[in-house]
């Protein structure tokens, strides 16, 4: 009776006997599961990162835009009117209105030409009411040097990390000033916030100014009173859900509108994370399916191989049969070096993830390979290789012993 760590080690110095073949035989395996592991990994980082970002947001807020949810993602420059719905400063009262709401802000947005020393770009300005904005957001905004401005502070600049250290030649720091629009409206720096890196690039890039300001810059480019957004925060203890819709039905009555008619859009946390993971979750689909083909590639290249390994050692299996090997052991005995070959694929797949993955995360990007799923994709790649060898395994079986032996 041959133990099974027997048939391992006879398999494993086959396979070390063919050692270029058994490289190539597995390419397509350790390009399939290399690029699954590490397309899964990058979806659990985007899932990560989509979580930190919607926690920023506040399970308890709400944004109101003007338009549909399509608007929001369709593109377009910043502080640009909708083509369909507005939202105006009176609605900022109607929606105060509305038990359950607590700290609300409207929000302006627009870009604007930013002169420092001798350099012009331009750089987008968010303007509101700076006491409910940093309320409504609490931990998000973080200060690197310098201090928040408040509600009073007129003529002020809090900028984004990536606007102070990398728009202007020369970082810009607290005290110094900014001449913004066309008029070069100075801006002083009174604060830098702390640099958010991967997925909150607007934050980085960005001026957050008193909201007063902020229509002076934009008038002419909305119309009067005109607001971008609307971001409210719901009391706490009360359901965000039922607050929101209680909003939507006031708002859409204010602008004379039935709800199912209504010109803006609600997102809350929970709308967000639907809206995104629909997406991301159809994109991860499509790109594991692509990559899948390459382990059934992989899995037909590891057949072939062992069909021929089989003619070739045609001889070597009679003469096992000749003393005493049965049917079964030489069936295990293909199938286990097809299971080893799957399995040598997937560490070196699995390896090659990993490194991508290391070099992904120096970008900011969070990428793990979790143990669950290196131990799912050896499993997988060990099954691909065993089902690929079963049928040049039964083949072996089958074979003759006397006829094996005749065989050159």
């Amino acid at each position: 009776m041959v133990s099974f760590v027997e048939l391992v080690w006879y398999c494993y110095r086959s396979i070390a006997y063919r050692k270029i073949r058994s490289y190539l035989t597995i390419l397509g395996i350790i390009i399939g599961v290399a690029a699954i592991v590490s397309l899964i990994s990058l979806s659990e980082g985007l899932d990560y990162m989509i979580n930190d970002m919607i926690s920023a947001f506040g399970a308890s807020n709400v944004m109101v835009m003007p338009g549909s949810l399509s608007s929001m993602f369709g593109g377009g420059s910043p502080g640009a009117s909708p083509l369909i719905g507005r939202l105006f400063e009176k609605d900022l009262n109607t929606i105060s209105s509305v038990p359950g709401v607590e700290k609300i802000t409207g929000i302006l947005m627009g870009g604007q030409p930013v002169k420092f020393r001798d350099e012009e770009f331009t750089i987008t300005f968010m303007g509101a009411r700076l006491s409910s904005l940093f309320d409504i957001y609490g931990g998000y905004y973080v200060l690197r040097e310098g201090r928040f401005p408040t509600d009073s502070d007129r003529g002020v600049a809090l900028l984004g990390a990536s606007v102070a250290d990398d728009v202007f030649e020369r970082p810009v720091s607290v005290g110094q000033y900014l001449y913004v629009g066309k008029e070069k409206q100075p801006f002083r720096v009174i604060g830098i916030l702390e640099k958010k890196g991967f997925g909150a690039e607007d934050n980085d890039n960005s001026v957050i100014i008193n909201f007063d300001d902020a229509k002076e810059l934009m008038a002419g480019k909305i119309a009067k009173n005109e607001i971008n957004y609307i971001v409210f925060s719901v009391s706490e203890g009360a359901d965000v859900p039922s607050v929101a819709g209680r909003v939507e039905t006031q708002l859409a009555s204010a602008h004379h509108l039935k709800v199912d008619d209504k010109d803006f859009s609600l997102l809350t946390s929970e709308s967000m994370m639907e809206q995104i993971n629909t997406i991301t979750g159809l994109v991860s689909i499509f790109l594991i399916f692509i990559s899948s083909i390459s382990l059934v590639v992989g899995g037909v290249g590891v057949m072939n191989t062992m069909y021929m390994s089989v003619m070739e050692r045609t001889h070597e299996i009679g003469t096992l049969k000749a003393i005493g090997a049965s049917n079964g052991v030489v069936l295990a005995l293909f199938i286990v070096e097809s299971g080893i070959l799957g399995l040598f694929g997937g560490f070196i797949g699995l390896f090659i993830a990993w490194l991508l993955t290391v070099v992904i995360s120096l970008f900011g990007f969070h990428v793990v390979v979790s143990l669950p799923l290196a131990l799912f994709a050896l499993g997988f790649s060990f099954s691909i290789g065993v089902l690929s060898g079963v049928l040049p395994a039964r083949r072996a079986a089958n074979l003759d012993p006397i006829e094996a032996l005749r065989y050159e």
